[in-house]
């Protein structure tokens, strides 16, 4: 049978092994001898399901992009993923700060009456959200930057100016 790849995916006896239990490996129980040829390979790479690689930690995309680009050290990575989940967070808080606006401003226009005041003091939670979100990120650009070595740094600056990555 010619195993093809077609829009729908692979032929089904790869779609539905790791369903009948040929994806799990139970190669502690056996010895190298009691494996196949084809088989022994399995112990050496990852699962073919999986389409993951292994890596040194699980942390999000930037993180590791950083990481990997610049060649963080563990202390190194620490600091950074401090700082960008600090940002993070206050960009979330800063959607959730946005939906509070778009109701107070919905009620303020179901109003018969509408004043510049009120107009103002709902859009200007706008301001300040995204004041809040500026000084995270320059906060977490200066944490960055002092976690960082001298040819690291050049090389952060270059991702930046080159926008392989956005803080």
């Amino acid at each position: 049978m010619k195993y093809h790849h077609g829009c729908f995916g692979p032929a089904w006896p790869f779609r539905f092994a790791y369903a009948y239990g040929y994806g799990e490996s139970s190669e502690r129980d056996r010895t190298a001898e009691d494996n196949p040829t084809w088989y022994a390979h399995r112990g050496h790479h990852h699962h073919w399901k999986s389409g993951r690689r292994s890596g040194s930690f699980g942390v999000r995309r930037p993180l590791r992009y950083l990481s990997y680009q610049l060649d963080l050290d563990e202390s190194q990575r620490r600091r950074v993923a401090v700082a960008l989940d600090a940002v993070k967070t206050e960009r979330e808080q800063a959607a959730l700060d946005e939906k509070k606006m778009a109701a107070d401003l919905a009620e303020l226009v179901a109003k018969p009456e509408i004043t510049d005041e009120a107009l103002e003091g709902v859009l200007s939670a706008r301001v300040t959200s995204t004041e809040r979100v500026q000084t995270k990120v320059a906060e977490a650009i200066r944490e960055i930057v002092a976690a960082l070595d001298p040819d690291q740094r050049e090389e952060f600056a270059y991702l930046l100016r080159t926008g392989s990555i956005q803080i």
